[in-house]
């Protein structure tokens, strides 16, 4: 629906979202009670878990 109502904004608009989400998504690690090291995992897959969803975002056909 976004690529019909703005293509070409709509791939940096997908990417600004999924990074944002990707901050949101470690503010529960703030509270959890686990060690620094299981802490440091969580967050790398989530950061790789993001990296791998932007890159597979279509790009614009030109």
């Amino acid at each position: 629906m976004l690529e019909r109502f703005v293509p070409r904004a709509a791939r940096p608009i997908w990417i600004s979202l999924a990074l944002v989400v990707t901050l949101l998504s470690f503010a529960p690690l703030a509270g959890t009670e686990a060690t620094g090291g299981a802490k440091l995992f969580l967050g790398a897959t989530h950061v790789a878990v993001a990296v791998a969803l932007i890159a597979l975002l279509p790009r614009p056909r030109r």
